[in-house]
């Protein structure tokens, strides 16, 4: 268990760089976005994946799209206060 520890604090700085990169790889985003952009795709993704406009499909695309919703939250938590 030590080991793991260690192993992991010392790739801490790097995990930041993957998250921000994974949070703009689920937005769908450029590299050089900016806050207009990441509010509109936000909003524009949140719409087609929300759980409330599935109710159509079937119920295991809804749990892919409930899953793909909790993500772009996630990713729009992390991005927002860049």
């Amino acid at each position: 268990e030590k080991l793991k520890k260690s192993s992991t604090s010392s790739s801490s700085s790097n995990s930041s760089n993957t998250s921000k990169r994974s949070d703009k790889e689920v937005l769908r985003l450029a590299d050089n976005y900016s806050q207009e952009e990441l509010v509109n795709v936000y909003r524009r993704l949140r719409m087609k994946y929300h759980p409330d406009t599935q109710s159509h499909m079937s119920q295991a695309y809804i749990l892919e799209s409930t899953d793909e919703f909790v993500r772009i939250n996630k990713a729009y938590e992390h991005l927002k206060d860049d």
